[in-house]
């Protein structure tokens, strides 16, 4: 039996209430040794390493914005991300993406704005694709 809603209410289901759906996946942009992921395309992106040492800089940030990235390795593999801008890892110490060929790792970003800083967590790593 349903249960009778206001039109005007919201409603706030179960997973929504647990984190629920981050978004649709969409690509981070990369240039050259530059990566950037833009808040304003969404929670939840993607990039795929194409040089040995990579800059990466998260844009436009939010109070309490929370970012997905899926880090991808090329088909080569042995490529890096070598600095994290405005990021701070647990303990000071930055992630080494794994190195295998074709390889995934996961990683989340929250954005503290008093601090103006980037928290980072590795979620996974050396995921097959």
């Amino acid at each position: 039996m349903a249960l009778p809603v206001q039109p005007d209410a919201q409603v706030i289901l179960p997973s929504q209430q647990l984190g629920g759906f981050i978004g649709p996946l969409v690509e981070a942009t990369v240039s050259g040794a530059s990566l950037y992921v833009d808040c304003n395309k969404g929670s939840n992106q993607y990039l795929v390493l194409t040089t040995a040492s990579s800059v990466l800089t998260l844009l436009n940030p939010q109070a309490g914005a929370v970012i997905y990235l899926r880090v991808k390795q090329a088909a080569a593999g042995s490529l890096n991300i070598t600095t994290w801008t405005d990021v701070f890892f647990a303990g000071g110490t930055e992630p080494t993406v794994t190195a295998g060929a074709n390889l995934l790792d996961w990683f989340k970003f929250t954005y503290m704005a008093d601090l103006s800083k980037w928290y980072g967590e590795v979620l996974g790593q050396d995921f097959k694709a």
